[in-house]
């Protein structure tokens, strides 16, 4: 994309340095993409998207102003609960790190955070889905598999908003008794740290997210005897800034007011393949067997490695990641290290404008040979230069 002629004459010479070097693939991070030739007709694609620890205060900011379709979502969102979501994400202005230290603990707030990661990620589908944009398959990562099932029209929008709504209210803490445990995400196989936590009271996996990383959860204690026991082991672990150990027993205090809210809904059969946290696999089609799955789905280990392999099994080689940060674009690159694939994140980086981002990610699609249209209706055509005789 090109903001200014100075950009457009950097861009050009990148591109041509660039061919001079390789006729091969190559993409530039100055946003300059290249390929020889565009996937194979009929190459399946798989949307994914965004869970809880993604979330960032005014993330998708600039991307908002200029898609109406974005705002429409938080807006709903807003109608439906009246709790302001658009100043839950997008703050007043602060000037110190400790305000803004307080806005981002805010924003992580689990009744908020998954609201605000379900607008956002449904806004950005919808802008993807307007421009002509088609999916073969959906999948979602813990909160994520909300916006999945919504996307392959599982849920409508308005159910969706209203079981996201639910979901952040019953797994926040102020619904909770005693300690609702804390995570811990460890750079290692789950094949190799089940058998070294198997002992230690309240604690289990609950992500396996790729080849090498998966994340404990259990109570605080437990966790903290965990980090210990991985620490002597010399085992690289990091503790998560979250509000509760999602996907274990320590937020059992979610799971029946969640499943009281998802049984009112009604569930339509799915358009495309939904791929469940919980098995792995396809969703089946019947409404009573949906929600059986996803009744149990807050304290569930989250399998996302199993998804992705089993997406690549049916067919999926370029997975899209609709939501903020590219946490799920970085685990299917390890996931699928050693297979072809292709992966764009729609808005990869916290720091960098998210309506450049997804601009950039429709171009790197269309390189691809995925079919898109102008992703922006109202964006400016480019005159036709007159040319005198």
């Amino acid at each position: 994309m090109i903001d200014s002629v100075d950009d457009r004459v950097t861009k050009l010479e990148i591109a041509a340095k660039q061919l001079s070097n390789s006729k091969e693939a190559w993409s530039h991070p100055k946003g300059v993409f290249f390929r020889p030739s565009g996937i194979a007709t009929g190459t399946k694609v798989a949307s994914l998207f965004s869970g809880q620890g993604s979330q960032y205060a005014n993330m998708a900011k600039e991307a908002t102003s200029s898609f109406e379709v974005l705002q429409d979502v938080i807006a709903t969102f807003d109608a439906n609960k009246n709790y302001d979501l658009a100043n839950k994400i997008y703050p007043k202005p602060v000037f110190t790190d400790e305000d803004k230290e307080r806005l981002e603990k805010e924003i992580t707030n689990t009744e908020f955070a998954q609201p605000a990661i379900g607008a956002v990620s449904l806004g950005y589908f919808n802008v993807f889905k307007n421009a002509g944009f088609k999916t073969d398959m959906v999948a979602g990562h813990s909160f994520g598999e909300l916006t999945a099932l919504c996307a392959a029209g599982v849920l409508s929008e308005t159910d969706f908003i209203t079981l996201a709504i639910a979901r952040g209210e019953a797994m926040s803490s102020k619904n909770a008794v005693g300690d609702v445990g804390t995570m811990l995400a460890v750079k290692a196989a789950a094949s190799e740290i089940k058998p070294l936590i198997e002992n230690i009271e309240e604690v289990s996996i609950a992500n396996i997210n790729s080849t090498n990383q998966i994340v404990l959860g259990g109570t605080t204690e437990g966790i903290s005897k965990a980090k210990t026991l991985l620490d002597t082991k010399k085992y690289r672990s990091v503790l998560l800034p979250v509000s509760a150990a999602f996907h274990t027993n320590c937020v059992g205090h979610a799971q029946k007011p969640f499943e009281t809210s998802l049984r009112a809904l009604n569930f339509a059969s799915p358009n495309i393949p939904v791929f469940s946290n919980s098995t792995g696999k396809v969703y089946p089609t019947a409404e009573k067997e949906m929600k059986d799955i996803l009744a149990q789905h807050i304290l569930n280990t989250v399998d996302f490695k199993s998804e992705i392999e089993n997406m690549y099994a049916a067919g999926a080689r370029v997975f899209v990641e609709f939501g903020p940060k590219s946490i799920l674009t970085n685990l299917v690159k390890d996931i699928l290290a050693d297979k072809e694939c292709y992966v764009v994140a729609t808005n990869a980086k916290a720091n960098k404008n998210s309506d450049l981002q997804i601009r950039e990610a429709a171009l790197q699609l269309r390189i691809l040979g995925v079919e898109l249209n102008e992703i922006d209706q109202y964006a400016r055509k480019e005159a036709t230069p007159v040319i005198q005789p």
